[in-house]
């Protein structure tokens, strides 16, 4: 009667440590799944906060270009209107027509000047509108990480004892017939 326990021990062993070489592959798989998703996710806020700041530098570029355009624009306006008056002046002219030309001169720079603010919230609302992209981008990649699958302790225990009690020899040796 002993020398069949032996066999049936030698079953039930390589069944038991099949099992549990599958669950501890499948904990090994987990936690490198687990690794892969926090330097993914690491990354996505890394790369998001370097967009960002990409874009945040690229607003305040924006912004001081045009009150940089617009500066200039006050300097051309207001040479030329020192230019015209003065050439009024000297040539002894005067009046209603002098006023349109002054008048007119004016009205181009804030015309200048308006287009060159509606630019920049033209761009700014670009900029706005990346910004939201990047961060869905990054919110995206953050949801399409895997999630880790464990092993089924359970199922693997079950494993076991179905492959138990399918055995022949088990049967027989517990009377399961």
């Amino acid at each position: 009667m002993c020398l069949p326990a032996i066999p049936i021990a030698i079953q039930t062993a390589l069944t038991i440590a099949s099992t549990v070489a599958s669950v501890t592959t499948g904990v090994m798989g987990a936690k490198a799944q687990e690794r892969a998703n926090d330097t993914q996710y690491k990354n996505s806020v890394t790369a998001r906060n370097s967009n960002f700041n990409q874009l945040n530098l690229q607003s305040q570029q924006e912004a001081e270009n045009a009150s940089q355009k617009i500066s200039e624009n006050n300097i051309k306006a207001s040479e030329a209107l020192a230019t015209s008056r003065t050439a009024a002046g000297e040539h002894g002219v005067a009046g209603l027509s002098v006023a349109a030309l002054l008048d007119n001169l004016a009205n181009n720079r804030s015309g200048y000047n308006m287009s060159v603010m509606e630019n920049n919230d033209r761009k700014q609302m670009a900029i706005a509108g990346q910004r939201v992209n990047v961060d869905t981008n990054a919110a995206n990649q953050v949801a399409n990480l895997k999630t880790p699958a464990m092993p089924n302790y359970l199922g693997a225990g079950l494993q076991i004892a179905g492959d138990l009690y399918k055995d022949p020899a088990m049967k027989k040796q517990f009377g399961w017939q």
